[in-house]
C-alpha cells in the first residue's frame, strides 16, 4: 500500500530519535503483528510518500 500527497513534506532523519513515538509505534506495529515494513521518504517542499509492506 502506498500513500503519498504534495505538502509541506518534512525531514525524516528528525524523526528517527526515541522522541517521536507515533511513527516508531506504528513502525513496531506492523513489523512485530503483521510481519511487515514501514517506508517513509519526505522531502521539504514537495510531499511524503508511504510505502507499508506485509509479507507472507
Amino acid at each position: 500500500m502506498v500513500v503519498s500527497d504534495d505538502g509541506v513534506g518534512f525531514d525524516v532523519d528528525a524523526v528517527k530519535g526515541d522522541d517521536h513515538f507515533g511513527l516508531n509505534n506504528i513502525k513496531y506495529r506492523i513489523s512485530s503483528m503483521c510481519k511487515g515494513d514501514v517506508k517513509v521518504e519526505s522531502e521539504l517542499g514537495k510531499g511524503t510518500t508511504v510505502t507499508v509492506l506485509f509479507y507472507k
